[in-house]
């Protein structure tokens, strides 16, 4: 009876030591280079098809399901293992199929996936990712082309050459355990008509400051997330980095050691849904956002100090940015078109406004803050459903307002002059913080007129090609 029991309890104890290792395994750890890693299904039993290393010797080098990235390499090339969640939200997918490749399988393993696509073999999933490790390094050469050059065999044509035949495959790639040379972020067009990619996580490399090379993700039309380095130095003038004409929704975040988003880095990048810069960003250049017609959300860090010309045009999806304390010059054009546009908020940092700023917006309730000094032409040209603008800065340009059907407006008590063509016809309402000492054309007009607000609209627009002045 007592070695009956004791049988008993040593095969108990060998029963949970299995099931413990089974499900170790099988939820995300790591064996050999060219292993899976899969979910584990009802069962209890481990999903993958190839043997793996035993949960005794196994060594988790993936990092937590479901974070945005890594600090990526220390500086001799050992992989860290410090992924945070990011702050503001932005998650990686998950792949229920994980195959783990170093620099010396990726190429084979992408092969073999590919034979059994072709082949329509029902053990091959549709959707998986690449998770890079290991010293070696990952270079660009063999990346984009191969050990010889030849382009036709590079991971990067592969990919290219998998959509015409498999449209419905989804692949993610993180490179944040890897060991990536310099030329393999500074390099130009690494994953460029890559129509399969799903997402992108790129790691911290060695060497700071380094900027993205040019058309990077051009034509990367099912791309849901990038992840870029998170000591990346900018981007490369180019303009075709980001470029794409898809439907999925792209979240990307900007890392703070970004200062300058330089111009044309997202033209054209019509699956580009969400923006998040970090602070430490100073200047958004010329053309910037221009035409990313899906553009909602853009969060604005208090570094920023000006927004080039023409940066967000034809965003037309984009209904509110909140511009903070810190920005100090808007460029001419630089919202034109954004036709959805209804709410912004000027800090009161604010220098200059260019020329034709908002024109063609929906903006509903303007306040320009007394610090601007500079205001150009038709910053609100067309401009249907303005309701009510408020002006504190001093000197009101010539057409601010033109061509946009303000029904209220508001002048502040340090306005010293008003320019040609703002009276428009559509005012009902023109309040004057000050009301006394004005003068049209240097003639002085009655402060009586100017104290009632229907008043003052209709008087005014009867002059609204004159100049009207205060001491």
């Amino acid at each position: 009876m007592k070695h009956c029991k004791k049988f008993v309890a040593i095969a108990s104890a060998l029963l949970v030591l299995g099931f413990t290792a089974c499900s170790s395994d099988g939820d995300g750890g790591s064996g050999s280079d060219d292993s899976i890693q899969t979910g584990i299904p009802a069962t209890g039993k481990p999903a993958g098809t190839t043997p793996k290393t035993p949960a005794s010797t196994a060594t988790t080098t993936t990092g937590p399901t479901g974070t945005t990235g890594a600090t990526g390499i220390t500086t001799n090339g050992t992989p860290t293992t410090n992924r945070t969640p990011s702050a503001n939200g932005l998650v990686k997918p998950t792949y229920k199929t994980v195959y783990n490749v170093t620099a010396d399988t990726y190429m084979a393993k992408i092969d073999e996936i590919i034979a059994r696509l072709n082949a329509n073999n029902p053990s091959q999933p549709k959707e998986f990712e690449f998770k890079f490790s290991g010293t070696k390094p990952i270079t660009y050469d063999k990346f984009y082309t191969d050990n010889t050059g030849d382009s036709a065999n590079g991971f990067r044509e592969k990919i290219r050459v998998l959509y015409s035949r498999h449209q419905d495959v989804r692949i993610g790639l993180d490179f944040t355990f890897a060991n990536v040379e310099d030329a393999f972020i500074t390099g130009q067009w690494m994953f460029e008509d890559g129509q399969n990619y799903k997402s992108i996580v790129l790691p911290r490399t060695k060497t700071d400051d380094l900027k993205l090379g040019g058309g990077v993700f051009k034509n990367c039309n099912n791309l849901e997330y990038i992840k870029l380095p998170d000591n990346l130095g900018g981007f490369s003038y180019d303009g075709y980095n980001f470029t794409s004409d898809g439907s999925v929704e792209l979240k990307i975040e900007i890392p703070s050691t970004v200062k300058e988003i330089t111009a044309e880095t997202f033209y054209k990048s019509k699956n580009l849904t969400t923006v998040i810069f970090n602070e430490g960003l100073e200047t958004i250049g010329n053309n910037a956002f221009a035409s990313d017609s899906n553009l909602k959300t853009v969060k604005i860090p208090s570094t920023l100090k000006a927004i080039g010309n023409y940066a967000f045009r034809e965003c037309t999806a984009l209904t509110n940015i909140n511009l903070n304390s810190g920005l100090e010059k808007i460029s001419e054009n630089a919202f034109l078109e954004c036709t959805s546009l209804e709410t912004i908020e000027l800090p009161s940092s604010l220098l200059s406004i260019g020329n034709y700023a908002f024109t063609h917006t929906k903006l509903k309730n303007v306040i320009i803050p007394e610090s601007v000094g500079t205001m150009g032409t038709g910053i609100f040209w067309n401009c249907h459903e303005l309701e009510t603008v408020e002006i504190y800065a001093p000197i009101i340009g010539t057409d601010v307002l033109a061509e946009a059907d303000v029904k209220s407006l508001i002048i502040g008590e340090k306005v010293k002059e008003i320019g040609t063509g703002n009276f428009v016809s559509t005012l009902t309402s023109v309040v004057f913080k000050n009301p006394e000492g004005w003068k049209c054309d240097g003639v002085p007009v009655d402060s009586a007129i100017l104290k009632d607000p229907a008043a003052a609209a209709t008087y005014l627009k009867t002059k609204k090609d004159k100049v009207f002045t205060r001491q």
